[in-house]
């Protein structure tokens, strides 16, 4: 039974180890002075952009099985890729939510990550193709992400995923997307078993001292960071304090009634210190909370599995807290 308490404390910038040698080319790169900025493209350029990164994750993973379809979405179909590892009973069924600031990411670009998990935890993985900003600016992308949650929750016949029990997980502006669906889902359902947040952003507005610290030079950067904000929220309908957008500010009684967390977090990451806040604060209510810290990692470590072998210690961490919980789920 995972603890409810929030062991990690923020480390001493003077003694934290150093990145990961397998990530510095990425930062090599991203860091070159002719290097374009992505808060200074249109969003079409940086989807084309953050595309070309996919090889970082690595080769397609065997022993599973991928399927694209629709699901019934919050305003139309909505696409979703189905993997199912081959050659065992699935434990679970896990809805997964890309990372990319809600604005970039697609079914390619997690493609790797979400097969990784299938195969580590056993389970059904159902990636969303949630609908982006600043075209589709928030709310857009939460309704998506409930709609498609309700679908797999409703028709386990259609996945092979009969009797299963259901989680929630994402990376970044995905991790938000799931946090935020596991509290309309500790509302008003269905029920969730658990829930996994990868490095999420959780306060839209919030300063810490990791956002300090590590934004600028270890891939997500300050600017970076204001410019996803700026696109989401561009609609003017949802306010940066908005539960709906920053789950770290849902009243302590929301909180208290979502499914049990796995949350990850990143060393050289600017969203470190908010997973941490909102791990301490599911641990407040009452919800058992896992938080592992990565020390050497930095943000989008865990599509890059070619780069550096952490990328599979922490999705097979997630993996274990996953399959307990639906093992839990499915006996009591």
């Amino acid at each position: 039974m995972p603890s409810n308490t929030a062991p990690v404390v923020p480390l001493d910038p003077s003694v934290r180890p150093p990145v990961d040698p397998g990530l510095q080319v990425v930062l090599d790169l991203v860091n070159r002075p002719d290097a374009t900025p992505m808060s200074s493209m249109s969003p079409p350029e940086a989807r084309a952009a953050f595309s070309m990164m996919n090889g970082l994750a690595g080769g397609p993973l065997a022993g599973v099985a991928v399927l694209d379809r629709t699901a019934p979405g919050s305003a139309g179909d909505l696409p979703v890729r189905v993997y199912t590892p081959e050659g065992v009973e699935p434990v679970g069924v896990v809805v997964w939510y890309h990372g990319g600031g809600w604005v970039i990411g697609d079914l390619d670009s997690h493609d790797d990550v979400c097969r990784r998990l299938s195969v580590a935890a056993r389970s059904i993985v159902v990636a969303v193709d949630y609908r982006l900003a600043p075209e589709h600016p928030a709310p857009a992308a939460v309704h998506d992400a409930a709609a498609a949650l309700a679908w797999v929750a409703s028709h386990p016949d259609e996945l092979g995923a009969e009797g299963l029990p259901v989680a929630v997980a994402g990376d970044s502006a995905g991790g938000n997307l799931a946090a935020v669906t596991a509290q309309g889902a500790g509302a008003v359902g269905p029920e969730l078993a658990a829930q996994v947040l990868v490095y999420p952003t959780t306060d839209l507005y919030g300063d810490t001292d990791s956002k300090r610290t590590n934004g600028e030079g270890y891939f997500l950067t300050t600017d970076t960071m204001n410019w996803f904000r700026a696109n989401y929220l561009s609609g003017g309908r949802v306010d940066a304090e908005d539960p709906l957008v920053s789950p770290l500010h849902a009243d302590d009684a929301v909180v208290a009634r979502v499914a049990p967390a796995f949350v990850l977090v990143a060393g050289y990451d600017p969203l470190r210190d908010e997973g941490i806040a909102y791990a301490k604060k599911l641990a407040a209510a009452g919800v058992p909370v896992e938080l592992r810290e990565y020390e050497t990692m930095v943000h989008g470590f865990i599509s890059m599995g070619a780069l550096t072998k952490v990328t599979a210690e922490a999705i097979d961490d997630a993996a274990r807290f996953l399959k307990a919980r639906f093992v839990e789920a499915a006996t009591s």
